[in-house]
């Protein structure tokens, strides 16, 4: 098999790609063959410091170090003690953390106890960047937080791994929720159901709100969490990702009369599942912005390490088509694909010429292509006005340089006609596939499909061209 070794604690050039043999299984491990691996904060950490991958291991480090924590892909074997999992099962993980998980590989063993079936609604790429961030928002937001119903909770960079999962799992549990983040990422944001933003950069956010119940801070720093701590009102819960932090902030949790908690979290086959459920029924969905080839796992190392990355960073493996001679789309183009559909909710039409290249075609499959800016608006313009409630809600963002494709759904009150269908008065939910071209950072040319099955399903008319 291949696999990445830490030749010694460093930057991406101590990452070497090696040939080396495939791992046997134990009891009650599986063998599965690799098909994405999500990359997290904690794989650079333990990169650059010798002290950490230390701590993270408990002192004992193995002569060849594999990185890597996060799993998705197809059990090959199974070992003694295995029932719940067979050849042939497509699973998804988060291993021996803390340890080390050695996922930066095309195959990995792993204890069976920490996987979960991958859910349906999940490629595997969408599966990989799901584990560890997810469970760390997990018992950031339900086993630390206790967040409940009706409570205001303020979430620091709610565009980043962990924050995104932990935006939608308060809004699952019916809280208010604010979420940090630049302006830049504002739709991302909001699009996760966020009720309110605040953008970091503007203004300080302790001078822009109070007197929240409960703050959870992935910030990996004391001072922004002093910060935090002043804006809990009294008898409010702080949770933070770094609990070495306890002791430099103990006496601030005191004097403000808050509690805090760290969260370091671990590999748990039935966090997961609780976390597979959620997804089943489409509460939680990973935003995976950015995707890698094997032969290009530095290049994602070094994306999530630029601390400029939005959603999750996968690698694909054992998929030829994206092993390393193919550019991964940049932050910009999917900024700019996010800030496309964010004109639908927030009306705000200055921004289409940035977005959209003069010659710019929007083809459906159905009669009505769109052309130029200019058709942009009014098509905006016209469908915002006929359904004032229209939200539209991106879930993934997808593909390679200059071209990207889009799972997103929109949702609205059928209250005007709508492709030749008479206004039936419900509450539509229609999936959208798009497909765009971009060039120069803008979008040239968009293909679309709605899924008019559903809309037949909810309305009873089928509406291309308004015939039944």
């Amino acid at each position: 098999m291949e696999a990445y070794l830490l030749a010694q604690n460093g930057g991406i050039e101590k990452l070497k790609k090696v040939t080396m043999p495939t791992p046997g299984i134990q009891t009650n491990e599986v063998l599965i063959k690799t098909k994405a691996i999500g990359i997290n904060p904690i794989d650079i950490q333990v990169r650059n410091s010798k002290d950490i991958l230390g701590m993270i291991t408990h002192g004992n480090i193995p002569q060849q170090v594999v990185l890597g924590w996060d799993v998705a892909g197809v059990v090959e074997q199974t070992g003694e003690g295995v029932n719940d999992f067979k050849p042939g099962d497509e699973v998804y993980g988060l291993l021996n953390m803390p340890g080390l998980g050695n996922t930066y590989a095309t195959y990995v063993t792993a204890d069976a106890r920490q996987l979960a079936h991958k859910p349906a609604a999940l490629d595997f790429v969408a599966a990989g960047a799901t584990p560890m961030a997810a469970m760390t928002a997990w018992q950031a937001v339900v086993t630390r937080g206790h967040v409940k119903h009706g409570e205001k909770v303020l979430i620091h960079a709610a565009s980043g791994g962990v924050g995104h999962f932990a935006v939608q799992i308060a809004k699952y549990l019916g809280a208010y929720v604010i979420g940090t983040a630049s302006a830049k990422n504002k739709n991302f944001v909001m699009e996760l159901g966020a009720d309110e933003f605040i953008d970091y950069t503007e203004k300080p956010f302790e001078k822009q709100l109070q007197k929240v119940d409960v703050v959870i801070d992935t910030i990996n720093s004391v001072e922004h969490i002093l910060r935090s701590i002043s804006v809990l009102k009294k008898g409010g819960r702080l949770v933070y990702l770094q609990p070495h932090f306890q002791s430099a902030i103990e006496a601030q949790l005191l004097a403000a009369e808050v509690s805090g908690s760290g969260v370091f979290v671990n590999s748990s086959g039935e966090v997961l599942a609780e976390i597979s459920k959620l997804i089943r029924e489409g509460h939680v969905l990973p935003k995976v912005t950015q995707v890698f080839g094997f032969n290009e796992l530095p290049q994602a190392q070094a994306a999530v390490e630029s601390g400029r990355a939005t959603g999750k960073v996968v690698v694909s493996v054992n998929d030829h088509t994206k092993e390393g001679f193919i550019k991964a789309l940049t932050q910009e183009e999917i900024n700019t694909i996010y800030d496309f559909y964010g004109v639908f909710s927030k009306r705000d039409y200055n921004e289409v010429d940035r977005i959209l290249a003069p010659d710019w075609k929007d083809i459906p499959l159905a009669p009505g292509q769109v052309e130029g800016p200019t058709g942009f608006k009014e098509l905006v313009r016209n469908f915002t006005t006929a359904f004032p409630d229209l939200i539209i809600k991106v879930h993934e963002v997808f593909g390679t340089h200059e071209r990207a494709g889009v799972r997103a759904e929109m949702s609205f009150t059928h209250s005007s006609e709508f492709m030749g269908m008479a206004p039936t008065h419900k509450k539509l939910t229609v999936a959208i596939h798009e497909f765009h071209y971009l060039k120069d950072g803008k979008l040239t040319t968009t293909w679309h499909l709605e899924d008019w099955l559903s809309m037949l399903l909810q309305t009873g008319t089928w509406p291309v061209n308004g015939q039944q």
